[in-house]
């Protein structure tokens, strides 16, 4: 492999590796927050949750 290939198969690791710390990160914020929020404000927390689904949607799209 010669050095472009190489430095493209690194940065195409490194972005997997950050959608997949994304996608942890996301999902514990939501469990969290569903958590957090599902006591008080019941009929809150679903919104918020959609909400978050097409924010992670829109940076997946990228």
């Amino acid at each position: 492999m010669n050095s472009v290939g190489v430095n493209k198969y690194r940065r195409d690791t490194a972005v997997l590796k950050g959608r997949k710390y994304l996608r942890v990160l996301y999902e514990y914020t939501c469990i969290t927050f569903r958590n957090h929020f599902f006591r008080r404000q019941r009929n809150w927390w679903p919104r918020f949750e959609v909400y978050m689904n097409v924010n992670h949607m829109d940076i997946l799209a990228q």
